[in-house]
């Protein structure tokens, strides 16, 4: 039940222009604290029902544990990113990860001198972690944003939920997108292995992976655009909203033609040279799917500017659209042309719902200059 609270809170931000002070923040708050207690129940009831049919006792246990771990490592993380990415002071999330992942990694170094790994164990450490971390992010970030404000001001449950109930297009169209997106980039593996050999499924995800990390050379800038766009509309610059985006596009597409072109001759030398015989068609999976890097990323603005409208309903629509159409290509494609055609389709699958929301965004007049 994520509701992409970064990009919730960059919104209301944006056109609450800070009046509302920390009771703004207390509000989205109670509304995340309440959806992930209840994403939390759902999962243990599901876990405890369905858990005895797949998992042995230990199984059951570590699966409670990490839902438990995903409750507290992530309950506050989203308003926290969303202010620091408002305040540009992403340092402060660099620094707080890295101390996270270092005190994760000395846990687990400490339980193999004690000779105490277990997967419960594990994921015991990694929640405490999470929590000191996240919540230590999560004040530091009210201090960034709010730094007059002398306590953090929780609303009574009536006044959250008008909130909620008056924005509900809002939250609810984010956790429907998350889940569609969620849910995709799960079932092309499992559609694949039902076409191909399984050295066949290794290759894919070996390219997907490559792929993915390509494609994460984009992460910063879909970091920084959203409270620039959030801004912007809120203040209703349409004409250098558009003249930004239009620069973002074409900026956009020459970055990702050169990272591409540099992907595809990286993946090639090392699956050519440095791997063992048996890994040569990574590279040709590699290529069926890669397109999507240049697709994409000249892109990677949409799904933001639709936030930044207030309307992640669009968002929904297109992911949901896209993805299904992206999942029945893999589908069709696998069957085919077996991982070539399955690579296509993921391709496919992370191209489409950005195409459509672009689309819908224009349909809706969100890209016209001249909008007011």
């Amino acid at each position: 039940l994520d509701a992409r609270m970064q990009e919730v809170y960059i919104y209301f931000h944006a056109q609450s222009k800070k009046r509302d002070g920390t009771a703004f923040v207390g509000t989205l708050f109670v509304v995340e604290f309440v959806l992930r207690i209840i994403s939390l129940l759902i999962a243990l009831i599901l876990i405890v029902i369905f858990g005895g049919y797949f998992l042995d006792s230990l199984g059951i246990n570590a699966a409670l544990a990490a839902s438990v771990y995903v409750f507290l490592a992530k309950t506050t993380n989203g308003i926290a990113m969303g202010m620091l990415r408002v305040e540009n002071k992403l340092d402060l999330v660099a620094k707080t990860q890295l101390a996270d992942w270092s005190i994760r990694i000395l846990t687990i170094g400490v339980l193999l001198l004690i000779d105490q790994v277990a997967v419960i164990n594990l994921v015991i450490g990694q929640a405490l972690s999470g929590l000191i971390f996240n919540l230590f992010l999560f004040m530091k970030a009210i201090k960034a944003v709010y730094p007059e404000a002398r306590r953090f001001d929780i609303p009574a449950a009536p006044v959250a939920w008008g909130f909620f109930t008056s924005n509900r297009r809002i939250f609810l169209s984010n956790q429907a997108t998350n889940a569609s997106d969620s849910v995709a980039k799960e079932l092309d593996v499992i559609i694949l292995s039902l076409f191909v050999t399984l050295p066949n499924v290794g290759v894919y995800k070996l390219a997907k992976s490559c792929v993915a990390i390509i494609w994460r050379l984009g992460d910063p800038i879909f970091i920084v655009i959203m409270p620039k766009l959030a801004q912007l509309v809120a203040d209703n610059s349409w004409s250098e909203l558009v003249t930004l985006l239009k620069k973002l596009t074409v900026g956009l597409f020459i970055l990702s033609v050169v990272i591409y072109l540099a992907g595809l001759l990286g993946v090639w030398l090392v699956f050519n040279y440095i791997y063992p015989a048996g890994f040569e068609e990574v590279p040709i999976v590699f290529f069926w799917m890669a397109w999507t890097i240049f697709t994409t990323l000249p892109l990677i603005w949409v799904h933001p500017l639709a936030a930044s409208y207030g309307r992640p309903d669009l968002q929904m629509i297109a992911s949901v659209a896209g993805n299904l159409i992206g999942l029945a290509i893999i589908a069709a494609g696998s069957a085919q042309y077996g991982a070539y055609g399955g690579a296509f389709g993921a391709a496919s699958a992370m191209f489409l719902p950005m195409l459509f929301c672009a689309l819908l965004l224009k349909s809706k007049g969100y890209l016209n200059a001249k909008r007011l």
